[in-house]
């Protein structure tokens, strides 16, 4: 488990200075599409407390039909890094756990 948790600190943190380096005229990384199929979906925070790293619940959540995406093709078995934005265009991003998401297209 602690293994799965570091090696989704260290592929989050790729994946977003992949994301922040790129020049604006190089090609976008992919994106990736899911659909909430739970009632509620919390989102989740990685902490790194030394040599430990966990996820801990946030208040905020996403019901079911919502629809999230992640920047790059970052997932493992138990958790999804999305970014969501609602009606207001505010963006919210976090893990969210994996069996509680539809992979669209």
């Amino acid at each position: 488990m602690k293994k799965t948790i570091i090696l989704l600190s260290l592929l989050f943190s790729i994946c977003l200075s992949m994301n922040a380096q790129r020049r604006p005229n190089s090609t976008p990384l992919p994106e990736c599409r899911f659909e909430v199929k739970a009632e509620k979906a919390y989102f989740y925070n990685v902490v790194n407390d030394g040599p430990r790293t966990y996820f801990v619940k946030r208040k905020g959540y996403l019901v079911k039909y919502d629809i999230v995406w992640t920047i790059c093709k970052y997932s493992d078995k138990e958790y999804v890094y999305v970014e969501y934005r609602n009606q207001r265009g505010r963006v919210t991003k976090g893990f969210i756990k994996r069996y509680l998401l539809e992979e669209l297209d």
